[in-house]
């Protein structure tokens, strides 16, 4: 910008500059950086362009470009404006220490999920954030019996008031074994038969049933 001096001389400015913000979350508050500034600038800083304020405006929890609007005002100069944006990533977490767990024959794929051992990797000191071992989604490979079968995870919960903050890579390369669903046989008659010789027994399977079967 430009203004006349006393002397009627065109006195010129250095354009104020704004440096945008962009990181992952961290706990710590950011914001964007104004520069080129001379002797009797006053920067003023706003979320709605209206209502201006000297203090920064600082942002802490994940943000997808937060606009934030400056404006620059000089006694000797027309003030200036701009805007700015605030870019605040989710923090990405692990899981350590998380088991499948083993199960008997049920007729389908659905698998549970051990949380005793289990630790959340990488969450900023002091935040409110863990794992709901109650909502989640895991399912083996496929439904029969067998040891070792691959168990893929499709979701776990965070619970805590800073979940927002943050990313879950979920865990590979979980195994668990399913095993046989016991039965058992009712009304099943032995039949008495004439001496024979031999210790060799009939049955009767025409009252019978097997109870268990899914």
């Amino acid at each position: 910008g430009t203004s006349y001096g006393s002397n009627g001389t065109f006195k010129t400015r250095t354009t104020p500059a704004i440096t945008n913000y962009t990181g992952t979350y961290d706990g710590n508050t950011h914001s964007i950086a104004v520069g080129n500034t001379i002797a009797g600038d006053t920067v003023y800083y706003s979320l709605d362009n209206s209502t201006w304020s000297t203090t920064p405006i600082t942002l802490t929890d994940v943000t997808t470009g937060t606009t934030v609007y400056v404006k620059v005002s000089n006694a000797n100069y027309n003030d200036w404006f701009g805007n700015g944006t605030v870019t605040i990533n989710a923090k990405g977490l692990t899981i350590s220490g998380l088991t499948a767990e083993n199960k008997i024959y049920n007729g389908n794929t659905t698998a549970g999920l051990s949380f005793g051992s289990a630790t959340l990797n990488g969450v900023v000191s002091g935040d409110n954030v863990s794992l709901d071992d109650d909502s989640y989604i895991a399912n083996f490979n496929n439904k029969n019996v067998g040891d070792d079968n691959p168990v893929t995870i499709s979701s776990i919960d965070l619970i805590g008031s800073d979940k927002g903050n943050y990313s879950l890579t979920l865990p590979t390369g979980l195994m668990a074994d399913i095993t046989p669903k016991g039965v058992t046989v009712s009304g099943l008659v032995a039949i008495d038969k004439e001496y024979d010789g031999n210790n060799s027994a009939g049955i009767n399977f025409s009252g019978a049933s097997l109870n268990g079967v899914l």
